[in-house]
């Protein structure tokens, strides 16, 4: 059992840097989120988020599309007898976490669901001078303040 975290671990980050340097979503974060592997390591589920998330389906095909160029870097950097067929999975996780942490905003603001679901749907790329950019992406402020600090 430990072997095999060891190797999910392993596996994480040889992942991320592969796909790092193979794979490109333009205008797009993609990061490795988390590796499973199968007891008999035939297989290896590999979960992965695209911020913005509406890229997913993009970042997909594009992993799907690079997974032979991934395994060769994985066979040249990683010793194992046989590397794990990777089964990608789009990892929704930060996408439910960003609206439960976004509904006291909206509560705050007196938004209902179906306005803050518009709100969500604007670009991450929005000015960070509205007020209602704030209240939709809580990051927005953060990452705004920071630069603006530097």
């Amino acid at each position: 059992m430990a072997s095999t975290e060891r190797l999910n671990e392993l596996l994480l980050e040889e992942l991320a840097q592969a796909v790092n340097r193979e794979v490109g979503v333009e205008n797009a974060l993609l990061t490795i989120t988390y590796v499973e592997c199968s007891p008999d390591l035939t297989q290896a589920k590999v979960g992965f988020s695209v911020l913005p998330d509406n890229l997913a389906g993009t970042a997909l095909r594009k992993l799907t599309g690079a997974t032979s160029q991934i395994v060769e870097v994985l066979r040249k950097r990683v010793k194992l007898r046989k590397v794990p067929h990777l089964i990608w999975e789009f990892d929704s996780t930060e996408r439910e976490a960003s609206r439960h942490a976004s509904e006291p905003y909206a509560a705050a603001a007196g938004l209902g669901t179906q306005q803050l679901s518009r709100r969500r749907a604007l670009p991450h790329t929005t000015p960070c001078a509205r007020a209602p950019t704030y209240l939709a992406y809580p990051m927005t402020l953060l990452t705004c303040s920071l630069l603006s600090t530097s």
